[in-house]
């Protein structure tokens, strides 16, 4: 169960830095507007483009943990699975 508790507090420190960063630079947009002479508009681009880094970032960590799982990554582990699959198909 501990392990369990720290995956969590883990989950949710990762999730709160996140959105902490995000509410952050929407507080001080009108700053930064301001410092680098553009519209609210365009700098509020930056939160966009920060977010789709944050969700193409966390789609390439999970494609690769997929491929890992999937023992695409391992190939000591590869034969196994597919003898698994065959005695499961078999039986």
């Amino acid at each position: 169960m501990d392990n369990k508790n720290l995956l969590i507090f883990i989950l949710m420190t990762g999730v709160f830095g996140i959105l902490n960063t995000e509410m952050g630079f929407i507080g001080i947009l009108p700053y930064i507007a301001e410092t680098y002479q553009v519209t609210v508009v365009q700098a509020g681009w930056l939160i966009s483009l920060f977010a789709l880094g944050v969700a193409v970032a966390a789609e390439a960590a999970g494609a690769s943990r997929r491929q890992r799982l999937h023992g695409q990554g391992e190939p000591h582990l590869r034969g196994a699975r597919q003898g698994h699959r065959a005695v499961v198909a078999a039986g």
